[in-house]
């Protein structure tokens, strides 16, 4: 599953805009302060919101970023 560093995040929603799953929404947690929140029921550990996180903040458990872009790659043919 995936879970958000919310140190790094800059709550930009580029994670959100790509999972297939619906199961991350951009949330305020303080006045400014938007971060990525990750529904962990929904979630189904693709990696495509770790593949297009720009600052490393989305991250799978369990699992290193070269694994899941080989993992995606993979997927898609290449």
């Amino acid at each position: 599953r995936a879970y958000v560093n919310e140190s790094l995040c800059v709550g930009c929603g580029h994670c959100e805009k790509v999972c297939p799953y619906k199961a991350i929404e951009i949330v305020e947690v303080a006045p400014g302060k938007r971060v990525a929140r990750v529904h962990e029921v929904e979630c189904e550990g693709c990696g495509a919101c770790a593949a297009t996180c720009r600052t490393g903040a989305m991250q799978l458990r369990h699992f290193k970023d070269n694994q899941v872009l080989a993992q995606l790659m993979g997927l898609l043919g290449g």
